[in-house]
């Protein structure tokens, strides 16, 4: 692909503190809010939430939780 090709060329031009700007500047552009997730999010904590608040689940403890995966 041409396009590819040109952009890798370009970043292989680039000082390392130059690559580190596009970098931060890439890394901006993906962390975009998007509000179809965010809602998913709030569906899922409310979900959770009254599962606990049942009884269904129960919370599990910090130690808990790394203790499951410290073997």
């Amino acid at each position: 692909m041409k396009i590819k090709r040109e952009i890798k060329q370009k970043i292989d031009e680039l000082t390392d503190n130059e690559k580190m700007v596009v970098l931060n500047y890439i890394l901006h552009e993906l962390d975009k809010p998007d509000p179809e997730i965010d809602k998913a999010w709030v569906k899922e904590a409310a979900r959770r939430q009254k599962e606990m608040r049942s009884g269904k689940v129960k919370p599990l403890t910090m130690g808990e939780v790394f203790g499951k995966y410290k073997k």
